[in-house]
């Protein structure tokens, strides 16, 4: 996994919604909905991946017994923190 990889997941999720915004006036155009198919099916894969190294993105997505989402840092609080001194 990159460092990169809360940004590509994002990207991705980015990618969803326009497309599906470009489907509600296009519905026929069978390369957009190829696209977002491929898309979607990636999706499962980044998350997993950002919630392997970071933890679960949001309490929806906790799948411990003990509860340990609440323990910090989330997610954007690396890069938010990675430069500042406390």
């Amino acid at each position: 996994m990159t460092d990169n990889a809360l940004l590509i997941y994002q990207q991705n999720d980015f990618c969803i919604q326009e497309l599906t915004l470009y489907l509600d006036t296009h519905p026929q155009d069978k390369m957009a909905l190829r696209l977002l198919k491929r898309h979607l099916d990636k999706r499962e894969e980044l998350k997993l991946n950002v919630e392997d190294e970071m933890g679960p993105l949001t309490n929806l997505d906790n799948t411990t017994k003990d509860y340990q989402w609440y323990k910090g840092p989330w997610p954007w609080e690396n890069e938010v923190n990675h430069h500042v001194d406390l």
